[in-house]
Formats: structure tokens, sequence, C-alpha cells
């Protein structure tokens, strides 16, 4: 059976092309398609005028282009503070008010705020999407305006205005350990800070410092700098046990002030020496030996300022002399011995003082052999 491909409607046209093209159309209504013979190839129907037909044209798609930035939109807090940095968003639109996915100029900042900071210029790649954030600290109050523009066209503009508060500093907040010991260093900080317990972030003034302890270890005063942000830590060691109190004042204002108390502990007494070493060693090889300071309870003596030496079995032994703890010591040091006597050999380290103490490690040395490597193999 023939039928004339011009003999079918447009629609049922489409489709058989379809099938015949795709070699379906025996899959498509087999009922109507003869059945080849056995180890033929599948039978395909013969439709007129289909050597004639020629295949639709297709009209390339169109160029498509992005629209251009025509102007910025800069987006800044509505309220900042004087000397805090804040975050700012310049991004590109169009003439539509949508955001330019692919602008990649160049735009420059500007603020009426002569003392402010900012970076003077973005520069956008098409990895941008058309944003970008800066950071920017205003440094004066009142009514601060930035402005974004484009280098290359100036007409490519936008800014953004913010309120920027200038804080005014009325007290220090001090913040140090509520308990300490007699000879700890302990940290303490101080912040500026207004009327309403904010941080002021542009304070440069300079704090003179006290404390109710005539042995505590402290600096007399410090200059707050504009990297400190309105916030500096101090070391301070306390001499004397007891309630301690620290107290921190403005040298230009003494009504700006603040303080703090800590309940300092008596020093810790050293009772016993812990030594520790490695337990095998080979003769001739050094190694170390750290000596610690420790209370009754086993907690290590920063404040001990004896003075130790070490002895051992080992006649032959290359020993340290006479050692004084320090105040870097902090109640550790390390001390580096060789022992030359194959066998057991005993490390035992003293403290002569009115109260002596002492302490003991036992180390297994092997014979030395010849050789580079590392001191600690064995």
């Amino acid at each position: 059976m023939e039928t004339s491909l011009s003999s079918l409607k447009s629609k049922d046209r489409e489709v058989v092309l379809f099938f015949l093209n795709t070699g379906c159309a025996a899959r498509r209504n087999p009922s109507a398609v003869p059945a080849g013979k056995p180890g033929n190839r599948p039978f395909v129907p013969r439709v007129e005028g289909l050597e004639d037909r020629a295949l639709p044209s297709v009209s390339p798609l169109p160029h498509l282009t992005a629209p251009p930035a025509t102007h910025f939109k800069v987006v800044v807090p509505a309220h900042t503070q004087a000397g805090r940095p804040a975050v700012g968003e310049v991004i590109a639109l169009t003439a539509s008010n949508h955001r330019a996915f692919g602008y990649t100029g160049t735009v420059q900042l500007s603020d009426t705020d002569t003392a402010a900071h900012l970076p003077a210029t973005l520069r956008f790649s098409r990895f941008a999407h058309g944003a970008r954030f800066f950071v920017f600290t205003p440094e004066t109050g009142g009514s601060d305006t930035i402005t974004a523009t484009d280098t290359g066209t100036a007409s490519i503009t936008g800014q953004a205005t913010t309120t920027v508060t200038a804080a005014v500093v009325t007290h220090f907040q001090v913040i140090g350990p509520s308990h300490a010991a007699v000879g700890g260093a302990s940290r303490v900080t101080i912040v500026a800070l207004d009327a309403s317990n904010h941080r002021v972030w542009n304070y440069t003034g300079t704090v003179q410092l006290q404390s109710s302890d005539p042995a505590a270890q402290l600096p007399a005063q410090y200059q707050f700098t504009a990297q400190d942000h309105g916030r500096h830590t101090i070391t301070v060691t306390f001499g004397t046990a007891g309630a301690q109190t620290l107290t921190a004042r403005d040298s230009q204002d003494a009504t700006i002030t603040g303080s703090e108390t800590t309940t300092v502990a008596p020093p810790a007494v050293a009772t016993q020496l812990e030594v520790f070493a490695v337990p095998v060693a080979r003769a001739g090889r050094s190694f170390q030996v750290v000596v610690v300071a420790l209370d009754a309870a086993g907690h290590r003596v920063p404040n001990y300022r004896g003075t130790v030496t070490i002895t051992s079995g080992d006649t032959i032994a290359t020993l340290p002399g006479a050692y004084m703890f320090t105040a870097s010591d902090r109640g550790r040091h390390a001390f580096v011995v060789a022992l030359n006597s194959q066998g057991e050999q005993a490390l035992t380290v003293k403290d002569d003082s009115s109260t002596p103490l002492t302490g003991t490690a036992t180390v297994y040395v092997r014979a030395g052999r010849t050789g580079i490597g590392h001191p600690y193999w064995f």
C-alpha cells in the first residue's frame, strides 16, 4: 500500500517523518506493517515523495547581549559609629534596575568624611557578578555620604548616606581573673565604653594603672592606639595575698575610670621536684632532663626560685652546673646531660635550701655506637 506524503495532514506528516527518521515505525503500529521474513532487515514502508522532501530550515539563535550597567546602588548601614569598621556594598544596575551581572569595570570610592578609611577603588571581575563588598571606617560624627563612580564612564555612579555617631568615653571596663596566685602572671583587659556601655572604637587616650597591691608588677600607664579599637590587654603579676583592686584612669579626665577586684591566693610552696628523662639512652649521647617544681597537691609552682644541682651515679657523666630558676621558667626547666657508663644509672636533682627538695629519674644506658643520627634514636 502506498500513501502520498502530501496527502497527509501537516501534523500527521510530521509524526510520520519523525518515526521514519528514527526507525520506529514498526514499533509504533505493528499491525499496519507487514512482518518481514526471518533474517531479513526490518520492514520500512515506502512513502511516495519522501525522496523529494526537504528538511525544514532552522534559523540560528540570535546573539544575546547582556544589558550594560547604567548606574550603581551603594548600600551602607543607616547608622554607624565613629572609629568602628562597617561593611558596604556596590551593586551595578541596568537601566531597568536589574543587576548587571556582566559588569567588569573599576569603581572609585569617595567619602565626604575626609578622615574616613575606605578602599580607593574596587575592581569588578566576571566572578563578582556585578556586586562587591567593601569595609569603611567613618571617623567624624554627622552625615557621611559614600559615592561610587566608574573610572571609565563617570555617568555610571551611585551614592548612599549613613549617620555617624561620635561616641564619647565615659568609663572603662576592667576585665581580669577573679582568682590569681602570688607571683603568677594574669592578663587584664581594659575596654573604653560610652554611656550606653558600647565600646568606643576610636579612643586613643592614655590610661594610668594603679593597684592596691604595692608589690604588684604592672605598667604605670598605656596610650591606646587606633589599632587597639578601644580595647587593650596588659599583664599584671600580684605580689600580695588577699583581695586586690586594679584601677584604670584616663590621664586627662580623672572621671573616666574603671576597676576590678581579684582574690590573690598565697604563693604556692614547692614541696617536691619531679624529674623527667628518657628511659633508655646511648652512652655518650646527650639527652634532655626536665625538672619541675611541684606543691603538695602535685601542681606546678610558677614562682619557684630555688637553685638545683644534678648528680649521677655515673662518675664520668657530663652534667650541667648548679642552676637557679627564674621567673621565665615558671617552675619548669630543661637540662642537657650525657651518661657514659653502661647499665642502670640514677639522676638526682637536689635543692639544698632551708627546705631541701629532691627528685630522681632512672635511665638505662646502652653501649654507644658510631655514626650520625638523631640524639633520641637508640
